[in-house]
């Protein structure tokens, strides 16, 4: 390499653009975790399942001991369990991971396991799980948006780390609010390149030899105007509080002007990059 070229450490800062840190982190995601769990029953789950269907065909979820890092209501965790040895939800929210174990024993799964945890701060040692796992995976997770996070991943697994991206997000109704609202831009994470690029690059550099494959959907959808109020008001709602939402009332009219009669119509486009890595880095050339 010569003195030009990006080092770990770029890649490292790189990963960290974008993120947010909240002051109370568990209480946000704490007030959130109904919300989330309701906005699961408008999920078709086609891009979970594409997601979990490619680890599959790789094979490395086969008999597999999984730790799924920032598994919320268990959108991803409950279909892994499905294919997996067994899957340990490690969220830092209570009330998330008591939506998650209801759907879980709503739905017959067993083997699941489940810890309240910090991972920004999560004691590998103290709580058993330093090499432990076959797959550690985390999916759009804030938590591992640092070279600690990722580094801790790695030093849980024994066998594989998953990160899953979404790198494009397109939805022309959201798109439609914007500009009659005359709201800013603002930061989205679902269209955001750089996260991924740094972590390949990142993982290059340690020997990991990471591998990127993508996932791709598109749908279109169809709700009341009440339905579509609600349900995109959390949407307009940054995660740090930057932006605030319209008043459901504000968003009702400007939907009604692309709606016929009380139904309105969103077509949706989104590309999630899968990416992975083995835990035992490869010696240099």
């Amino acid at each position: 390499m010569t003195a030009e070229d990006p080092t770990a450490e770029d890649y490292a800062a790189l990963l960290a653009v974008g993120a947010h840190a909240e002051a109370d982190h568990r209480a946000f995601w704490e007030a959130a975790a109904d919300g989330y769990h309701r906005a699961r029953r408008h999920d078709d789950g086609v891009l979970a399942d594409g997601v979990v269907a490619h680890l599959v065909a790789r094979g490395i979820l086969t008999d597999a001991r999984v730790l799924d890092i920032g598994a919320g209501t268990g959108r991803y965790a409950l279909r892994i369990a499905r294919h997996a040895g067994g899957v340990h939800l490690a969220d830092v929210s209570d009330r998330m991971l008591a939506h998650a174990r209801a759907d879980a024993e709503a739905a017959g799964l067993t083997g699941l396991g489940y810890t309240r945890v910090d991972w920004t701060t999560a004691d590998l040692d103290a709580l058993g799980w330093r090499g432990a796992f076959d797959v550690v995976f985390a999916s759009m997770v804030p938590v591992v948006r640092s070279r600690a996070g990722i580094d801790r991943m790695t030093a849980a697994s024994r066998a594989w780390c998953v990160v899953n991206r979404t790198i494009r997000r397109h939805d022309t109704l959201a798109r439609h609010l914007e500009r009659e609202l005359g709201l800013p831009g603002r930061y989205d994470p679902g269209n955001d390149r750089a996260y991924p690029r740094a972590l390949v690059n990142y993982l290059w550099l340690q020997g990991r030899l990471p591998t990127v494959a993508y996932v791709e959907h598109r749908t279109t959808t169809a709700c009341s105007v009440d339905e579509a109020a609600q349900r995109y008001a959390r949407a307009f709602t940054s995660v740090d509080g930057g932006r605030a939402a319209p008043e459901h009332g504000d968003l009702r009219e400007v939907i009604r002007r692309v709606a016929t009669g009380d139904e309105v119509v969103a077509e949706h486009h989104e590309v999630t990059a899968v990416i992975s890595w083995p835990a035992r880095a490869e010696p240099p050339s």
